[in-house]
């Protein structure tokens, strides 16, 4: 399941925001990259955008773009 948030350790984690199917095993997954600094304790937040490509139960590419453009730009047509 795509969803939820995944905690690296207690400076840093990722949210995925959305999730927007876009075709036979192709996902794209709006997220938010989240991190305190260890001294400072300053938060800071990177929204992000990946495509998944899902094949036989398996992650098989996972591609990163800074904008939802650029990665429905990138989404594969279905093959026929």
């Amino acid at each position: 399941q795509l969803e939820g948030e995944v905690i690296v350790d207690e400076h840093a984690g990722v949210v995925a925001d959305r999730i927007h199917p876009v075709g036979s095993g192709q996902v794209i997954i709006e997220y938010v990259i989240r991190a305190r600094g260890q001294r400072s304790g300053i938060e800071a937040e990177q929204p992000a955008v990946a495509l998944a490509t899902l094949g036989d139960g398996k992650l098989q590419r996972l591609e990163f773009f800074t904008t939802l453009h650029r990665a429905r730009a990138a989404v594969r047509p279905d093959p026929s």
